[in-house]
């Protein structure tokens, strides 16, 4: 048993690392992408900043600082898509991990109940139906959260082009 409880707590922790890289690697894809546009909004205020400098009339201006309203715009669109699909991945890639330590760790809990019900005294049949049946229904409602979130994926997924084709 306590063999059990070590490989346990050595599968937590590699599943929490796992989670800490998962977190990371999608923190680093959010920093390179702000980088992105920060440095693209630079080149462009530069630009804006040189043609509002070059002595062109009022109306000129306001004609290019319009003209420029709709790139800025798309720009800003395409970092969001971009900023959700990190997010989305990273959510995915935490579900698909939680979900294979869920399911290891409900076969272990199985095996264990199984071992109890061989091994239990004569008269504990009703303890170990229960016992079985919370092990099943502590399943069914894994399942049912599991399913949620994976439909929250989708549905995030989903409104991404609605998004951008309101926009």
């Amino acid at each position: 048993m306590t063999e059990q409880f070590g490989w346990t707590d050595s599968g937590n922790v590699s599943t929490a690392f796992s989670l800490a890289r998962e977190a990371f690697k999608g923190f680093e894809q959010l920093v390179q992408l702000n980088q992105q546009l920060i440095q693209t909004a630079l080149a462009d205020s530069e630009q804006a900043v040189k043609v509002a400098l070059s002595g062109k009339t009022p109306v000129e201006l306001w004609v290019h600082q319009a003209n420029s309203a709709r790139p800025a715009a798309e720009k800003m669109l395409a970092h969001s898509r971009q900023a959700l699909e990190i997010a989305t991945h990273t959510q995915a890639e935490f579900l698909k991990n939680l979900d294979a330590q869920f399911q290891q760790q409900q076969l272990k809990l199985r095996e264990s109940v199984e071992g109890f019900a061989r091994n239990a005294p004569v008269g504990s049949e009703a303890a170990v139906t229960v016992l079985k049946s919370a092990v099943s229904m502590s399943g069914v409602g894994y399942e049912s959260i599991h399913k949620a979130a994976m439909q929250a994926v989708a549905i995030a997924r989903g409104n991404q082009p609605v998004a951008t084709s309101a926009a």
